[in-house]
């Protein structure tokens, strides 16, 4: 029933409105949010929760009928070394009644659940506006997995959520284990939300642990390591397993980030396990929060001091590909080499993936596309970034398989780049027209590309003449 209410509600938005063609822009930029957590599974896998979201006022929403209707698509890829081990595709609508709850910055969340062995995984997800497809965001992470302990004490991660309540309500994808847990993937805690629930798994107390009872230790540490919150609960060592559902109120913390610490201690408070997480308090306005974020400008800043004009004029325009036409267009009325500067730090790092590091993991990423498409693609005084191979490389990373058709009497090259985990799988087709390695792309399954299923005919025609 779930399922499908779901592809009515779909059918809804994106069947019926296109009746209407008021559009009501964004209120935001279009970025996602994303968190997982590893749980038990078998000896063989662990069990892993991928949880998303996408704020309301990201969305450009088209007028029908006196609601207004929205979605975003995601779709993520996990990948072993360069085999794609797990994908899927799905939408998230929204339908509201009325345009001023955008002002309140409401969140659309979910969940999604697989299996994974051991090892070491690059997780990649990426989401559209699917009203103004040219709004779109991808984030790339490292995705280590390890199997949880079967026989000492140990935790699952910790997932952090808005609200936590027992409840029945089997039918709702945040239900387990008697609870509603719904998660905070922006792990952002502060004005607004100032309590901060989460949910952990503790296994292996009998195996391994001493005593009739066991100490549930919760800790705020800041970021100078300096505990912030403590508090204790005690509970009888009878099962195996156990579910831990609790609460912190962080109202008294400063903007900041800080790191949740569970830990299981017996009476004489020897630590059998713990387990950390990271989240942040965002209380907009406030003196330490611009601190912050003047001192956290200013470490992006650095890394373009050295650029002067003809630098910072290559950076932005091989930042082609993730720049907004608004965005292009701010940059090209520049004429100061400072306020360039300032402009390329400032567009890097509302791009940063996660700003409570050092590193933006998303432009290390992207430069080294460029470095590559570089590399691979250059032809003559052309550089590999601006070829329409390039472009597809630095998109949408490198493909799973190319098939390469070299030249003939009867035909010119052409390559079929084919991406498995993308839309459940797509191709790229480039053709070299004039044999002098320009390479056209002249078809796509992918649906946010060119597409051309007459390209052969039509190259076969071409070559004939």
């Amino acid at each position: 029933m779930k399922k499908i209410c779901t592809i009515v509600l779909i059918a809804l938005i994106f069947g019926c409105v296109a009746q209407s063609q008021t559009i009501i822009p964004a209120k935001s930029d279009f970025r996602i949010e994303i968190d997982w957590a590893r749980f038990q599974g078998d000896s063989t896998q662990a069990y892993i929760e991928l949880y998303y979201g996408i704020r309301e006022r990201a969305l450009s929403y088209k007028a029908d009928g006196g609601r207004f209707v929205a979605g975003a698509r995601f779709s993520y890829t996990i990948m072993n070394e360069q085999t794609t081990v797990a994908s899927r595709e799905w939408t998230v609508p929204n339908i509201i009644d009325d345009t001023t709850r955008l002002e309140t910055g409401q969140t659309l969340v979910g969940i999604e659940t697989f299996g994974l062995p051991a090892g070491s995984y690059q997780l990649i997800i990426q989401a559209y506006d699917m009203m103004n497809e040219l709004r779109r965001d991808s984030l790339r992470f490292s995705f280590p997995v390890s199997l949880i302990p079967q026989h000492e004490a140990a935790l699952s991660d910790i997932e952090l959520c808005t609200s936590l309540q027992q409840s029945s309500n089997t039918q709702s994808m945040f239900y387990k284990n008697t609870v509603e847990a719904v998660p905070n993937p922006s792990l952002m805690y502060g004005t607004g939300l100032p309590m901060m629930f989460y949910y952990v798994e503790v296994y292996n107390l009998l195996k391994s642990v001493n005593g009739e009872k066991v100490t549930l230790r919760t800790q705020v540490f800041d970021s100078g390591n300096k505990e912030a919150l403590v508090q204790n609960k005690q509970k009888q060592r009878t099962n195996n397993a156990s579910v831990e559902v609790d609460k912190v109120n962080v109202s008294s913390l400063k903007s900041g980030t800080y790191t949740l610490q569970v830990s299981v201690l017996d009476s004489a408070e020897h630590v059998y396990a713990d387990m950390k997480k990271k989240f942040f308090i965002l209380k907009p306005g406030s003196e330490i929060d611009t601190t912050q974020k003047k001192e956290q400008f200013s470490l992006v800043l650095t890394e373009f001091t050295a650029m002067g004009e003809k630098e910072l004029d290559n950076e932005f325009a091989e930042a082609e590909y993730l720049a907004h036409g608004d965005e292009k267009e701010q940059y090209g009325q520049l004429t100061d080499v400072e306020a360039k500067r300032r402009f390329v730090a400032q567009f890097w790092q509302k791009r940063d993936p996660d700003q409570s590091t050092a590193q933006n993991e998303l432009r290390i990423e992207y430069r080294k596309r460029i470095e590559r498409a570089n590399e691979l693609y250059a032809r003559g005084f052309v550089p590999g970034w601006k070829t329409e191979r390039g472009r597809v490389f630095i998109v949408y990373g490198p493909c799973d398989d190319v098939e390469r058709f070299t030249s003939t009497e009867e035909a010119n090259p052409y390559e079929v780049w084919h991406y498995n985990s993308l839309q459940g799988g797509v191709v790229f087709v480039f053709v070299d027209w004039k044999n002098i390695g320009d390479f056209i792309l002249v078809h796509s399954t992918y649906r946010q590309e060119q597409r051309n299923d007459n390209w052969y005919e039509e190259y076969a025609q071409k070559m004939r003449h």
